[in-house]
């Protein structure tokens, strides 16, 4: 059985005038306590997600927001990654999902983390402030996809583009399953993808892809692509 609104209410009351203070934040912001139940769900919120207030305060976070990675692998469920480091004093990383709203729809929101500690762990709230990023995400996967595409006409090129003369020193440094990895990703394959061809897990994949990054002292996927693409590897 669900608690009451006033008994969430009662079990923030630790932090009141912190959270109170946002609610009129224009980010949207929602607090949990340990045991994943809102108890804090600001203006912004509804805003940017169509709940009001009254709809989700004492639901579980994960009930409400159903949230998905760029993977598409769920992230909002019970015990999720970002509570159990709150339960350890810490905080998760910053994060991209892809939200429900109320409507149905899906939103791509990018979340960040704080904690708000107590003096006993379990009595702590993580505050989740966000703000839509979903232009954003669009954008970077049209831009995969283009990449995609590009290297799939340039393979096709009759006669194919003259390599270069030396490759950059960053790129002799990959093994050769990083450059398998670096080439999948060119043509706009995703992380679950790329695991499926190699026939590794996605984890894997990802330790390659941060790997490759380091290696090219670049700081995402698509950078990593174009310094390889003027190198003539791909």
């Amino acid at each position: 059985m669900l608690e009451s609104r006033q008994a969430v209410r009662r079990r923030a009351s630790a932090k009141p005038d912190i959270l109170e203070s946002l609610a009129d934040a224009p980010d949207g912001i929602y607090a949990v306590d340990m045991s994943q139940r809102i108890v804090l769900w600001n203006r912004g919120a509804e805003s940017l997600l169509g709940y009001p207030a009254d709809e989700v305060l004492g639901k579980r976070c994960y009930q409400v927001l159903g949230g998905l990675t760029e993977d598409e692998e769920r992230v909002c469920l019970p015990n999720c990654a970002s509570v159990l480091w709150a339960r350890q004093g810490s905080t998760a990383p910053f994060q991209r999902v892809l939200a429900r709203t109320k409507e149905g729809k899906s939103r791509w929101i990018s979340i960040s983390h704080v904690l708000l500690p107590a003096s006993r762990r379990e009595l702590g709230v993580l505050v989740h402030i966000f703000h839509d990023a979903t232009e954003g995400i669009e954008a970077k996967h049209l831009l995969q996809r283009l990449t995609g595409i590009l290297a799939k006409a340039s393979e096709a090129m009759i006669p194919p583009w003259p390599a270069p003369l030396e490759v950059p020193a960053r790129l002799a440094n990959l093994s050769l399953r990083e450059l398998q990895v670096l080439r999948l990703l060119a043509r706009g394959l995703g992380t679950k993808t790329i695991a499926q061809d190699l026939v590794v897990s996605p984890t894997t994949v990802r330790n390659h892809i941060q790997r490759i990054l380091v290696k090219l002292g670049v700081h995402n996927r698509l950078e990593a692509v174009a310094a390889a693409s003027r190198s003539g590897l791909l």
